[in-house]
């Protein structure tokens, strides 16, 4: 256990929360290197011709990835299958892409077809995702000495 200010955690939540958070920051800043080259080289028209800019672009990447990364950590026990990696990376792919849509269009007026894209994004990429998470998973469950079955 890690005893906290308020709460006490099991190590197990607190290293797969960790280890969630990595890779979604990961994801925001390799996202974001991608955005700092971009404005290099062709400036904020880049942004500016989608609507949008650098500095909300920077914050769908890193938020986007955050967010995804929390879940992924909270939800790390379903990387024990092929079917639960794959539910778990359109999980998280939804905090992402929502994240992208908050950078184009901001925080008002969500309409049904923003919901229906971001589900159809999610649903289509975040699986693919998601076995990457798996792979991923089990190499760390490896280092500590954990099964597939979850047992020690």
């Amino acid at each position: 256990m890690i005893d906290g200010l308020f709460v006490s955690v099991p190590k197990t939540v607190a290293r797969n929360l960790m280890w969630g958070a990595f890779w979604g920051i990961c994801g925001g800043v390799v996202y974001s290197a991608y955005a700092v080259v971009l404005l290099i080289l062709r400036g904020p028209a880049a942004f500016e011709a989608n609507d949008t800019s650098f500095p909300a672009v920077l914050g769908a990447y890193l938020g986007g990835g955050g967010a995804a990364g929390l879940l992924l950590g909270l939800l790390r026990p379903l990387t024990r299958s092929w079917l639960g990696s794959a539910i778990l990376g359109a999980l998280c792919a939804v905090p992402v892409f929502s994240a992208g849509r908050i950078a184009l269009s901001g925080f008002s007026n969500w309409t049904g077809d923003d919901w229906r894209g971001i589900a159809l994004l999610a649903g289509t990429l975040g699986p693919f995702a998601g076995l990457v998470f798996r792979y991923h998973a089990r190499r760390l469950d490896r280092e500590d000495g954990i099964g597939s079955n979850g047992a020690r």
